[in-house]
This record gives C-alpha cells, structure tokens and sequence, in this order.
C-alpha cells in the first residue's frame, strides 16, 4: 500500500479527500492534518509516499510547508486559487487540483503519482542490486560480478560458466559451491543450470526462456521454481 497523509484545514475538503483515497485500493491514509504545522511535526518523524496538501492553511502553509521539511514525499496541492501552481510546480509537486475538484480528476492526479512512486522503487531497487557483487577467480585474477547481471549459470564439467548480461564467465568451481554463493533470487532448476528467476521472460513446466535461451527444468528440481 502506498502511504499517504492528508494536510487540509476544511472539514468537507478533508472527508472528500478520505472518500476518493478509500476507493482507490493503491492508497491508504496514514494521517489527517488539520494544519501545515502539525503536518510539520508528523512529516519531521514520519516518511509518507504521497502528501495531499492544501496551500492556504493557518500557522504554516502548504508551500511552506514542502519548503522545509527534509524527506519530501511526492506531493498534490489542492487549493481553490489558481496563481499558486507556478509556485507549487517549482517545487516539484506532481499536479495541482483546483477545488473543487472530480473523482476523475483526482484519480488523474494519483496516476501521476503512482507512477512516480513506482518510478522511484524501481530506480532504487537497481541501485540495491548493482552494489551487490561477489568476487570469483577467473583467468588467475579475481574478477567482480554483480550480482544482478548474472542471467543464468551452466554446469560444464569441471567448471561452471556464468552468463551475464553483457558476458560468459568460466570459473573452476561446483554447482553446489555457486548455491552456496547466491542470494535467494538464484534457482537450481536442473543439475546443470541455475537461474536468476527475476529474468525469466516465460516458462512452462518444462523449460525457462531467459535472454530467448530455454533452459530445461529437471523432474528433481520442479518444486524449486513453484517456490
């Protein structure tokens, strides 16, 4: 679910903002403020995916608001006055609803929203997963390998070649020692492959296709990629 808080001084503004974020099953609200300042103190201990925020509000308001706090969430101003939109755009707000608005309009403020939160996950999920790496000897030098680019490894006799996204890796080493190696993300599927399943491209109960190679799946392994 993605988190959200509502920062809003109108009472009707406030439960038609909770009606159209309780239809929207992405969304869920974490907190109602009354005022730029108490959203001030909440946002200061809590991280929230995606602020509704009013602009004109007593003791802090909206622009203000996103101004100062330190961890900004992607923000949607709602405001029933139309000359503050250079001003919220210039702080990266994603849209702007000028009251009063439609649930249509709404929901197309959130898919921008949405977009951007998923945007942001992805961008750090490659991060994670580039600075994840193991060191294995290759050609008497040992050689760096993150993790993430490995696509698939095959069995060949007394060594095991590692297929990445940009090369072929031969290393003197066991199927059972790789296992040992890998994250969680890695399958055995067949005595002589194990995969990284978050580069599978298709499958059936009999073979994976990952960069358009099919790779067998053996009897003994089925239930590893079930898992």
């Amino acid at each position: 679910m993605i988190k959200c808080v509502i920062i809003e001084d109108e009472i009707l503004a406030q439960k038609l903002l909770q009606k159209y974020i309780e239809k929207d099953m992405r969304l869920q609200i974490l907190k109602v403020c009354n005022n730029g300042q108490e959203a001030f103190e909440y946002l200061s201990d809590n991280k929230i995916d995606i602020a509704f925020c009013d602009i004109q509000m007593p003791l802090l308001n909206g622009i203000d608001l996103l101004k100062i706090i330190e961890y900004k969430p992607i923000s949607i101003l709602t405001t029933a006055y139309e000359n503050y939109a250079l001003q919220g755009f210039a702080l990266d707000v994603v849209d702007y609803l000028l009251k009063p608005f439609s649930y249509d309009r709404f929901q197309q403020a959130v898919n921008k929203a949405v977009e951007l939160y998923q945007f942001r996950i992805e961008k750090n999920q490659e991060k994670v997963n580039e600075e994840k790496f193991i060191y294995l000897r290759a050609n008497q030098m040992m050689q760096k390998v993150f993790l993430d680019s490995i696509l698939y490894i095959e069995a060949l006799k007394d060594y095991v070649q590692l297929i990445t996204t940009d090369k072929k890796i031969t290393i003197q080493d066991t199927m059972k020692s790789m296992e040992e190696q890998l994250p969680e993300n890695y399958i055995r599927v067949h005595k002589s492959y194990i995969i990284n399943k978050n580069k599978i491209e298709k499958y059936t109960s009999q073979s994976v296709i990952i960069s358009a190679k099919e790779i067998p799946i053996g009897r003994a392994f089925k239930g590893n990629l079930k898992q």
